[in-house]
């Protein structure tokens, strides 16, 4: 069984929490009408997720590899992703003041990124959850919630 952690504090802005494994190109990162209302832009190799939360601030990604998903209870927002691991050096978390190289054992190939918005009932404090699980499938939410995301509504790929 597959269970490996990297938990990180990182500088959120401009509406973007990255995972990426290609080089740095600005074409990644242009926002569209529909990458912006579902909430997360899929380029091969690099993803862009909204995290909601407005302005600037600090928070925990708790990233991981396993075998399978499991939602977390404190989901306030879920969805999944096709990634492509493509290069091991320039595999981040990123945001667009800082970058996380990942660490959690990832190789070269084909990966579901399950994303989560998070927000424990009794701490006013979002966190965000990224799991790699070995394997593609369609990108789709996983729960209705209160941003516009419908439970299995299909999440369009950029390129």
């Amino acid at each position: 069984e597959i269970s490996v952690d990297q938990l990180i504090d990182i500088q959120i802005s401009h509406h973007q929490i990255q995972v990426r494994s290609v080089p740095f190109v600005e074409d990644n990162v242009q926002w569209n009408d529909e990458s912006l209302e579902q909430g997360v832009l899929i380029n091969r190799g690099h993803v862009i997720f909204d995290p909601i939360v407005d302005g600037e601030f600090f928070a925990k990604v708790n990233i991981s590899l396993r075998d399978t998903y499991v939602k977390d209870v404190n989901a306030l927002r879920a969805m999944v992703v096709p990634f492509d691991v493509v290069d091991l050096g320039n595999l981040f978390v990123a945001s667009v003041i800082t970058r996380h190289q990942i660490g959690v054992g990832l190789v070269v190939g084909e990966y579901s990124i399950y994303f989560e918005i998070c927000e424990p009932d009794d701490v006013d404090e979002v966190y965000y959850n990224i799991v790699f699980v070995p394997g593609k499938i369609g990108a789709k939410y996983l729960m209705d919630d209160n941003f516009g995301g419908v439970e299995n509504g299909v999440l369009y790929l950029t390129s």
